[in-house]
């Protein structure tokens, strides 16, 4: 079952996704900005808007991601833990399939003799076993450092393109509302580890970097990610002044851009 959940979410990626770094997470063993032109047509269809501009704004996404996971080579071994931790806590509990399995047969949820029942009711995760508190953590943590993530991309293209790019509020919005419905990063984890990471604590944490910027400048700002304890959690994003001063960062950390 759980095969299955993971070959229908890279499938449903695959036609997603328009570049290396769209989940938030590096998707090949070097850290590198590319692109899937065929998918970042798809994703420009109705939007008239040209393909080049749509390209730039795409790019310049997929650069901030790349920049950020190469001068943070803890990044991606912090996500992967996290994900490992939560595979670490499934439990299979094949009586509690068994009852799943009835209750959507009677409801009409699930029919045997439809191969297609099957795989939508699986993708949907009606036989995903029952988190255990050591996994709720694991994913409090894993959504925390993808909104940070997805946060500081929009903040650096923000930067670097927002007053230069004509069409740059409007696809930003488009992306925004790609969010609110099922991104790339929804579709993955939502399937595999039932996480939903929300558009709302992206935005915040667009918002903190900016404010942290503000408040301590570009140096000093590159150097909360130099590791994992300089970085909020959820309740530092209400009150960044308030997180600034509780932390302190070593005076030898160089900035990543």
């Amino acid at each position: 079952l759980i095969a299955n959940q993971l070959g229908t979410s890279v499938g449903q990626l695959a036609v997603s996704i328009t570049g290396a770094n769209d989940v938030a997470i590096p998707l090949f063993g070097a850290n590198e900005a590319r692109l899937i032109p065929e998918n970042v047509t798809k994703w420009a269809q109705g939007l008239d808007i040209p393909i080049d501009e749509v390209r730039i704004f795409l790019a310049v996404r997929e650069a901030a991601a790349s920049r950020l996971f190469s001068h943070c080579p803890w990044l991606s071994e912090y996500i992967q833990a996290a994900i490992t931790a939560y595979g670490a806590g499934i439990k299979i509990d094949i009586d509690s399939i068994q009852e799943q399995a009835e209750r959507a047969l009677e409801t009409g949820e699930l029919d045997i003799n439809n191969p297609e029942s099957i795989s939508v009711a699986i993708s949907a995760g009606l036989f995903k076993p029952e988190q255990s508190p050591s996994q709720d953590a694991a994913l409090e943590k894993l959504e925390m450092i993808l909104a940070l993530i997805e946060g500081w991309i929009d903040y650096v293209s923000t930067k670097a393109v927002g007053d230069r790019l004509p069409s740059y509020p409007a696809l930003s919005e488009t992306l925004r509302r790609g969010r609110a419905t099922k991104s790339p990063t929804q579709q993955l984890f939502a399937t595999l580890l039932g996480l939903e990471v929300s558009p709302r604590k992206m935005r915040e944490c667009s918002l903190f970097w900016f404010e942290v910027e503000s408040e301590i400048g570009v140096s000093e700002r590159d150097q909360r990610w130099e590791d994992p304890a300089l970085l909020p959690i959820a309740s530092d994003l209400n009150d960044v002044k308030k997180f600034l001063s509780s932390t302190i960062v070593p005076d030898d950390l160089s900035g990543l851009l």
